[in-house]
Formats: structure tokens, C-alpha cells, sequence
């Protein structure tokens, strides 16, 4: 975006239910304004665009900015603010990542070769509410959001022990435990979490904590009662915001759960020789 959202004229508030028609100088009656000269097969795609990143982040600041021929999505009104932008061209949309030069590409649809902002060229309303698209929009989500002490897992391998796990503000995870009457220091186990970890005990002073990754595969490491195990991936193909769940009903068995880039739940599990691989539940 060429300039500071702020300085633009129009209307910015969060996204609300839109019944009839839009009122003069709202975002929606902008956004109409933006759409009038496009073909109806480029506004009807730039709508359906428009409508799953508010259902991925219901709560974005909007703004349109016409001389830019955009409409921009952020958690406020500054171009570092930015998530998204819609901008649409003569035979397509584009859809402006904020920092697509970062995020994971597996389908190859992240163009560009800007620094930090790339795009996806959407072409039709099909597309916008693809897979590929909605785990793109939801790389991005996860990759801006900060983590002060969100969704904090909490397990117990044994009387008077707890341990407790969340994401740091890098999106690093971070481990704390009670032994013994007294808290030890927390420590950083590291990782780059999309998701809000999740931990199991499956024998004593034997834990293991979960976490999907921008790149959409589950992570985990493990405390083996001596130390920390590096990180390592059992794959996966999942929403990279949506926390796993995970359970243990014996040293011989791990179940993990986890929602799909597909919206279905997925299923691994160790069957106390390996990890068999991924079925789908739902």
C-alpha cells in the first residue's frame, strides 16, 4: 500500500453483519465504489475474497482507499497494521499478503519479489474460498499474531509436579514447572508456533508437548526425564492457527488431534513402536 491507512479518507471499523444496502460512506458503499468499474466475474470474486478473510479475522479493521484501488485489512489503521489488501485488476483479483515473502508456499501460489509483501492472483469466486487460499490467509494471521501468555497447557506426570507450556511473544514456546512446593524458572523450548501448544504425560517424568508451525505440520518435542528432545515434525497438512489436542492413556499409546487445511479433524498415533500415519475423522 502506497501510504499510511490513517491518512486516507473513508471509513475504518471492524467488520459487522451487512443487511441491505450499504449506507453512503461506510467501508461497504467504498467498497462498491472500488468495484464499479471491474467486470462482474472480478467483483463477484473480490466479494467471496472479501468474505473469507472476515470469517478468518471477523474482527479487522477495514479501509478502503480509493485512489490505491484497494481494500485493506489490519488490526488498525497504520500501514504496520496491515494484513491484507484486495485489490482488483482488468481479468482478476489480487490477494496482498503482508509479509508473503515469509510465509510457507507448498502450492506455489505466493508471487512476487518484493521484500516482504507478495500476493496471490484470485481469478475466480471458487478459488477465493479454496483450501490453498484459506490456509495462505491463515499463515498470515498466524504469522502477525503475538502470544503474551495465550491458551496456556498445563499436565501433570505425578504428584505434586505440573508443568505448564505456552508461547512466548516471538511465538517461541515457553516451559515452566512446580516441583516439590516451589516454581522453577521458566525456559524457552524454542519453535515457531502458529498454534497454542498442547501437552500430555504418558508415564512418570515423561511428557510431551504439540504445536502446529506456520508451514502447517504438526510439531512436538519430549522430556525424556533427563533432558529435551530437538523438535520434530509428524507432518500434516493443518490449519496453522488451530490448537491440536492431545491425550496418553498409557506409555505405550499417544493420540494427537489436529483440524485440517480442509477443515476436518486429523488423527495421528503411537502405538508404542511408531507413529502410525494420519487418518481423517471427519
Amino acid at each position: 500500500m502506497a501510504r499510511e491507512l490513517a491518512g486516507q479518507k473513508g471509513s475504518a471499523v471492524p467488520h459487522v453483519e451487512r443487511l441491505g444496502a450499504p449506507k453512503p460512506g461506510s467501508v461497504d458503499a467504498e467498497f462498491e465504489t472500488l468495484l464499479a468499474p471491474s467486470s462482474l466475474q472480478v467483483s463477484t470474486t473480490a466479494r467471496a475474497l472479501r468474505a473469507a478473510i472476515e470469517d478468518a479475522i471477523p474482527a479487522a479493521i477495514q479501509k478502503v482507499d480509493l485512489p490505491d484501488r484497494l481494500l485493506a485489512f489490519g488490526t488498525g489503521t497504520g500501514l504496520r497494521d496491515m494484513l491484507f489488501a484486495i485489490i482488483p485488476h482488468t481479468a482478476h483479483v489480487n490477494l496482498q499478503l503482508a509479509d508473503g515473502a515469509d510465509l510457507p508456499n507448498p502450492d506455489g501460489l505466493i508471487e512476487g519479489t518484493g521484500k516482504r509483501i507478495r500476493h496471490i492472483k484470485i481469478r475466480s469466486v471458487e478459488a477465493a474460498g479454496s483450501p490453498a487460499v484459506r490456509a495462505a490467509i491463515d499463515a498470515q494471521i498466524a504469522h502477525r499474531r503475538r502470544y503474551p501468555m495465550d491458551a496456556v497447557a498445563s499436565v501433570s506426570w505425578g504428584a505434586g509436579r505440573i508443568d505448564l507450556f505456552w508461547r512466548n511473544e516471538d511465538g517461541e514456546l515457553t516451559h515452566r514447572a512446580y516441583n516439590k512446593g516451589s516454581w522453577a524458572k521458566q525456559e524457552s523450548l524454542g519453535g515457531t508456533l502458529a498454534s497454542p501448544p498442547v501437552a500430555t504425560a504418558w508415564a512418570t517424568d515423561q511428557l510431551q508437548v504439540f504445536a502446529v508451525f506456520p508451514d502447517g505440520q504438526l510439531w512436538n518435542r519430549y522430556w525424556d526425564g533427563t533432558s529435551w528432545h530437538p523438535w520434530e515434525s509428524l507432518g500434516g497438512e493443518l490449519d496453522p492457527g488451530a490448537r491440536p489436542g492431545a491425550s496418553s492413556w498409557s506409555a505405550d499409546r499417544i493420540d494427537v488431534f489436529a483440524r485440517g487445511r480442509n477443515g476436518r479433524i486429523w488423527h495421528r498415533w503411537w502405538d508404542g513402536s511408531r507413529w502410525v500415519e494420519w487418518e481423517q475423522l471427519s
